[in-house]
């Protein structure tokens, strides 16, 4: 019973994760996008903490900044402002829509600090989830791009950090982004049946036909 309880959990999570892909290229169009934010709306310094940052519909907030930091909007990766944590922090970025709806695919320039052996960590969340997570390694001060492709997200958590860090771990965060691309799915989709529901009716379809294959 155990090892198919482990099963189904295995099946469930590589189901929620195939459609995933994650680019270092330019990969989104223009003629399809949906959403784009340059951080070009706003003056040199934002609040940092609970505020959101919003541009064409895409919610930017930095989750544990350092006290009494502001978000530094001058410095630029392209155009004239981007998104970068005054002097560093120990947190993280959040990206999500304000509509609440779903990724169909994202992607952003990053600039990484003037640090040795840095990678920038990503965490992808639907509906208070994870759903897929992982680490691009990046040299000092580099510069790139990296995106998500494959929808069955809401939400991407990002920051930069020793290789050997994670998402939550407070420890030093210094990653620059700008030109956010986003194609986005509807806020209201239709609904799909869970993973979880198609598995269970696969058991049971699996159960009856060895009934009958006895009674046969």
């Amino acid at each position: 019973m155990t090892k198919l309880v482990f099963l189904c959990a295995y099946l469930i999570a590589f189901a929620v994760n195939a459609g995933l892909m994650v680019n270092t290229t330019d990969f989104i169009d223009e003629s399809n996008l949906t959403h784009f934010n340059g951080f070009e709306g706003f003056s040199n310094t934002f609040k940092s903490g609970k505020n959101y940052y919003e541009e064409d519909g895409i919610q930017v907030r930095q989750i544990f900044a350092q006290a009494g930091n502001d978000i530094i909007l001058s410095s630029s990766i392209e155009g004239e402002r981007s998104w970068l944590p005054n002097g560093g922090d120990y947190g993280y970025t959040e990206i999500t829509m304000a509509s609440g709806a779903e990724f169909t695919a994202l992607e952003f320039l990053f600039l990484g600090p003037n640090l040795n052996n840095q990678a920038v960590h990503y965490s992808l969340w639907n509906d208070g989830q994870v759903v897929f997570e992982g680490a691009l390694d990046i040299g000092k001060k580099e510069q790139g791009v990296l995106g998500f492709e494959g929808g069955g997200f809401d939400q991407l958590f990002v920051r930069t950090g020793h290789r050997n860090a994670s998402i939550f771990d407070r420890s030093v965060n210094g990653l620059n982004i700008d030109s956010i691309q986003v194609i986005s799915a509807t806020s209201t989709p239709v609904p799909e049946p869970s993973s979880i529901a198609v598995f269970v009716l696969a058991l049971a379809a699996l159960r009856l036909w060895k009934v009958n294959s006895v009674h046969q």
